[in-house]
């Protein structure tokens, strides 16, 4: 399974930017596997993964925050505290943003933050030009 490491990741909340040493799941596999058996994550660590509108947390050893993000990055509900052998859906909250992909932090990340809907997540990912998309 390869998950690939982005330096320069940040999350732009009421209370300012905040860096973040994220790793980026986009194939079928890191998806699917995202957290489990793994340790638990440092304050500033997390996983974004891709096309991901829900999670699991089978087989994982500790909680999490789970931040939903609509197709630019926009956070569109946010998940406190889901415990080991649980599951989420990140159902949009904000009417016209749709929750595309999630982001995975250490549990007490949304409080401590201050992470709320309609906050963004700057990512290299999101720059990236997609498959299949049309180009002008």
């Amino acid at each position: 399974m390869t998950i690939q490491r982005a330096q320069d990741s940040h999350l732009y909340t009421a209370s300012g930017a905040h860096p973040l040493d994220l790793k980026l799941a986009n194939t079928f596999l890191s998806r699917f596997c995202g957290l489990m058996l793994r340790q638990a994550l440092a304050p500033n660590q997390g996983l974004l993964i891709t096309r991901c509108p829900s999670v699991h947390s089978l087989f994982m050893r500790f909680a999490i925050d789970v931040i939903y993000l609509d197709h630019g990055g926009l956070v569109t509900r946010c998940t406190s505290q889901l415990k080991p052998w649980r599951a989420s859906a990140g159902r949009s909250r904000l009417s016209g943003h749709a929750t595309a992909h999630a982001l995975e932090l250490r549990a007490g990340s949304i409080q401590a933050l201050n992470i709320e809907v309609g906050n963004r997540l700057y990512h290299p990912w999101f720059a990236l030009p997609k498959q299949g998309a049309r180009h002008a």
